[in-house]
């Protein structure tokens, strides 16, 4: 077993679930998430987290996460899910 626990979340939620290990793990920052296949599923840390206005063009808020290295960053909508951004 690695050092890093993952687990999958939904947006909003501070419940993160390990279905293999049987854990759900608490936490409404993420030390680390997981890209998409699309952005090659790979794993990065996060080193800030802030509230700013959403990045899909709505007049919401939504919970962002800058991620290290490329400046790629995550945002958590309410209405279109994970947005992954530079």
């Amino acid at each position: 077993m690695s050092d890093i626990i993952w687990g999958d979340r939904k947006v909003g939620s501070t419940a993160a679930v390990n279905e293999e290990e049987g854990l759900v793990i608490l936490a409404d920052v993420p030390d680390w998430v997981r890209t998409p296949p699309e952005l090659g599923s790979t794993q990065l840390r996060v080193i800030k987290a802030y509230m700013r206005s959403c990045p899909c063009g709505g007049s919401h808020q939504s919970k962002t996460f800058d991620l290290e290295g490329d400046k790629l960053h995550v945002s958590e909508c309410h209405a279109r899910g994970f947005l992954w951004w530079k």
